[in-house]
């Protein structure tokens, strides 16, 4: 499959799983949902995305899956409902996966150069 399309793919695989998503999220769905966005970023990230491109495409994302960005007024956490703290955490998903890829790449690279 071209790398586009491996994007594309892990796109809408994305899009259908948070759109099928109910509340309270069990564990398995947290987990399975967390590892369908680590596999989107390490994708996005390989084709050279900034972190902010991939959150941006995350986020785009879950709004067509149906989840509205938190209302300024709701930031603080206990304001904000499940479907917030989910998006929270989709972020926080992103940027671990993607500054961990960076860094598993790097101790690769210097462990291959001793």
């Amino acid at each position: 499959m071209p790398p586009h399309r491996h994007a594309q793919q892990l796109a809408v695989d994305l899009e259908e799983r948070l759109a099928r998503l109910t509340f309270p999220v069990s564990p398995t769905s947290v987990a399975e949902l967390r590892a369908t966005v680590s596999q989107y970023t390490d994708e996005l990230r390989s084709r050279g995305v900034s972190p902010e491109g991939v959150i941006v495409a995350v986020k785009q994302i879950a709004q067509g899956a149906g989840y509205a960005a938190p209302k300024p007024s709701a930031q603080s956490a206990e304001c904000r409902n499940e479907r917030d703290k989910l998006l929270t955490d989709l972020v926080s998903w992103c940027i671990d996966g993607y500054y961990r890829a960076a860094i598993d790449g790097a101790v690769s690279k210097s462990r291959s150069a001793t």
